[in-house]
C-alpha cells in the first residue's frame, strides 16, 4: 500500500504595526523653547551683572563714605582762618581735588568751600557791616565709577567764626547773571581766576537759583571772571592785549573793605545759516521742438521736422489740436520778462497762446486782469510778463492752440521761450560777519583797540561751501553784520534777506540769503515795510530825477537800483490795498545808499 506525502504548509509569524497619531516637535516649537530659554537665561545674567554691581558700588559707598567723613572731619578740625582751599576762596591748604585708590577703587574727592552771606545782617551791599562773608560751607564730594556708571557721595557743613566776621585785609562782590529780557539764569557755572595773587585763584562754582554767587574775602586785586551754562552764551571779563587796548568789561579790581555787585549776561545759543546767490541772472527757457521732452501733454499735434503741427489723419490735418508744456520756474525767481515764439500761418490757419498757472488742482489760464488778453490768448509775439507778481505765479506753463480751415494745411510752431531773471546759487563766496551790527551794545564787544575801533566778540571771517551754503552755531543772541571784499570778489551785497543789521534771538534757528551783484560805485536798496515794520514783496518801486527813471519789484521787500548818480532822486512807491508813497531828495552817496519806505 502505498503511502502518501502530506504537505504541510507553516507559515511565519507576523506583527501587526500601528503608526501614531501623535505628532513630534515641529520647528517652530524648536524655536520657541529657544526663545523662552534664551529670555530666562538673559533675565538670569542680567540680574546677576545687576548684583555684581551692586555688591561692587555698595563696597565702594562704604569706602567713599570713610574718605568723605575723614577729610570733614580734617577740615572742621582746622581754624577758621585756615579753612580754604588751593587756588580757591577763601583760600587755604586744602587741595581742591584728589585722586585715592582705596581697596582697589580709585575715588576723585572734592572740596568747595565757600564764604556764605546770611540774610540775617543783610545781603550783598545792602550787610548792615558791609562784610557779607558771614560764615563757610564746605562741602565734601567723593565719586567713583564701576562699568561706567558714577556715584557720588557727599557731605555738607557750615562753619563759623569765632567772634565777628572779617574780610582778612579783602573784599566782597555779588554777582548776578541774568538772560537777554533780564530773567535770572539759575544754576549757571561761574569761573574766577586770578593767576597773579599768592597763593593764585582758580576756582569753578555754581550760582543759585537766583543767578546769585557772593566772592566774598579774595585778596585785592584783579579778577577774571567768566558765566556760562550747557547751553547758554559765555559773558567775561577783559585785560589789556596786544589787540584789546582798553577792554570792556574788565577785570573785577577787588578793594580791601570794599562790596561790589556785578551783573553778567546770558541766554541759550542760536544756529545760522548763510546763503549765497548772484543776483537777478538772466535765463532762458525754450522748446525748439526738436524732441517731446518739454510737453507735458498735446492732443491731435505732433512734432516733425523741428515744428510742432497738427496730426495727419489718413491724408487730412485734423482741424484743431494743443500742446502744453512743462513746467517753467526757478526755486530763486526773481521776475519774469518775456513769452515768445517763432511759427509760420496761412490765410487758412490760426495759432493762439496762453500762459497757465497751477491753481491747485488744475492748470489755468493766468485771468487778464494780471495779463491782460491772456485768456482770449495772443497771436503776435513777444508778450510782457513782467507785471505777474511772482509770490502767485512763481511757476507757469505755455499752452499753444492750433486751428485749421483747409485740411490740407496745418500752421507751424518752431520754437516758443520764456526768459526770466533768477538768482543761481554762488559757491565759495567769501565775507565777513561781526556781531553789534547796529554799534549799540557795549556787552557784544570785548574793548578798543590802538585806534578807539571796537573789538567784537564775534568777529569771523567765512566762507560758503560748494552748493553756496554755510551753517554757523552757538551764536551768540545780537545784531550781526555781514560784509564782503569788494576789492577780492567784484562783488557787492544787492539785496540781504531779510535787510541787515539781522537780528537774532536766543534760541533761534535763522537762516539769510545774500544776493550778490558786480559792484558799483553808487547804488540804492529801497525796503518797502507796512506800519507794522513787515517787508512787502511784490510792490512797484519807481526811482527817478533828470535822466533816469527806473520801476522795479520789491524781493524780499526790497528792491535794488546799481549804476547810480552821486545825487539825489525820488521815488514813488506802490502796492495793492495800500495809500502809494513818494519820498524826495533821497541822498546816493556810496554803494551801500538805503531807504525805507512805509506804506499805510
Amino acid at each position: 500500500m502505498e503511502k502518501t506525502k502530506t504537505k504541510t504548509t507553516k507559515y511565519l509569524p507576523t506583527t501587526n504595526y500601528q503608526l501614531s497619531t501623535n505628532k513630534g516637535f515641529t520647528l517652530i516649537n524648536i524655536l520657541i523653547a529657544s526663545f523662552i530659554f534664551l529670555v530666562v537665561f538673559l533675565g538670569v545674567v542680567e540680574a546677576l551683572k545687576v548684583s555684581i554691581n551692586l555688591t561692587a558700588h555698595n563696597k565702594a559707598r562704604v569706602g567713599a563714605l570713610a574718605l568723605t567723613n575723614e577729610r570733614m572731619e580734617f577740615i572742621r578740625s582746622l581754624s577758621f582762618a585756615n579753612i580754604g582751599t588751593q587756588g580757591g576762596l577763601p583760600a587755604g591748604d586744602i587741595p581742591q581735588q584728589e585722586t585715592i585708590v582705596l581697596n582697589g577703587i580709585t575715588y576723585l574727592r572734592e572740596i568747595i568751600i565757600d564764604n556764605v552771606d546770611a540774610p540775617e545782617d543783610g545781603l550783598g551791599v545792602d550787610d548792615e557791616n558791609s562784610i557779607p562773608a558771614d560764615y563757610k560751607r564746605m562741602k565734601v564730594k567723593t565719586s567713583w565709577t564701576i562699568q561706567g556708571t558714577t556715584k557720588t557721595v557727599s557731605l555738607v557743613s557750615d562753619v563759623v567764626p569765632p567772634g565777628i566776621e572779617t574780610n582778612d585785609g579783602g573784599g566782597s562782590i555779588v554777582m548776578n547773571v541774568f538772560n537777554q529780557i533780564g530773567e535770572a539764569v539759575t544754576n549757571a557755572e561761574i569761573t574766577i581766576v586770578n593767576p597773579s595773587i599768592i597763593p593764585p585763584v582758580s576756582i569753578t562754582r555754581t550760582m543759585n537759583d537766583n543767578g546769585v554767587f557772593l566772592l566774598s574775602g579774595p585778596a585785592a586785586g584783579n579778577y577774571q571772571v567768566s558765566v556760562t551754562k550747557t547751553g547758554y552764551s559765555t559773558s567775561s571779563t577783559y585785560g589789556t592785549t596786544t589787540e584789546i587796548v582798553t577792554p570792556t568789561p574788565e577785570h573785577f579790581l577787588i578793594l580791601e573793605g570794599n562790596v561790589k555787585s556785578k551783573s553778567f549776561q546770558i541766554d541759550k545759543v542760536s544756529s545760522k545759516t548763510i546763503q549765497s546767490y548772484t543776483f537777478a541772472t538772466a535765463n532762458t527757457w525754450v522748446d525748439f521742438f526738436d524732441h517731446t521732452d518739454k510737453l507735458w501733454v498735446t492732443a491731435t499735434t505732433t512734432i516733425e521736422s523741428g515744428a510742432l503741427v497738427l496730426q495727419d489723419d489718413d491724408g487730412s490735418y485734423y482741424p484743431s489740436g494743443y500742446a502744453q508744456s512743462v513746467s517753467v520756474s526757478h526755486p530763486k525767481l526773481y521776475e519774469w520778462q518775456e513769452f515768445q515764439w517763432n511759427h509760420a500761418t496761412s490765410s487758412e490757419t490760426v495759432i493762439i497762446y496762453q500762459v497757465l498757472y497751477n491753481t491747485g488742482s488744475d492748470w489755468a489760464p493766468i485771468p487778464s486782469a494780471d495779463l491782460p488778453n491772456n485768456e482770449t490768448g495772443f497771436s503776435i509775439s513777444p508778450i510782457n510778463l513782467s507785471s505777474l507778481d511772482i509770490a502767485t505765479y512763481n511757476e507757469i506753463r505755455l499752452l499753444t492752440t492750433l486751428t485749421t480751415t483747409d485740411a490740407s494745411s496745418t500752421p507751424e510752431v518752431y520754437d516758443w521761450s520764456v526768459s526770466y531773471l533768477a538768482s543761481p546759487v554762488l559757491p565759495n563766496f567769501d565775507f565777513n560777519m561781526r556781531g553789534n551790527g547796529n554799534n549799540d551794545d557795549i556787552t557784544k564787544i570785548m574793548g578798543q583797540d590802538a585806534v578807539g575801533n571796537p573789538v567784537y566778540k564775534y568777529n569771523e571771517d567765512l566762507q560758503t561751501n560748494s552748493s553756496g551754503e554755510i551753517a554757523l552755531y552757538n551764536l551768540e543772541w545780537d545784531d550781526y553784520l555781514i560784509t564782503n571784499s569788494t576789492s577780492t570778489t567784484g562783488l557787492a551785497i544787492a539785496i540781504s534777506c531779510p535787510p541787515q543789521p539781522l537780528e537774532l534771538s536766543p534760541d533761534a534757528r535763522a537762516t539769510t540769503s545774500l544776493y550778490m551783484t558786480p559792484y558799483t560805485d553808487e547804488a540804492l536798496v529801497v525796503a518797502v515795510r507796512n506800519v507794522g515794520g513787515v517787508l512787502l514783496d511784490g510792490a512797484e518801486v519807481r526811482l527817478y530825477r533828470t535822466g533816469y527813471d527806473e520801476t522795479k519789484k520789491t524781493y524780499c521787500g526790497q528792491s535794488f537800483f546799481p549804476n547810480l548818480s552821486k545825487t539825489t532822486y525820488s521815488v514813488d512807491v506802490s502796492l495793492d490795498g495800500y495809500t502809494p508813497q513818494t519820498l524826495n531828495n533821497i541822498a546816493v552817496d556810496g554803494p551801500s545808499s538805503a531807504t525805507t519806505v512805509v506804506l499805510n
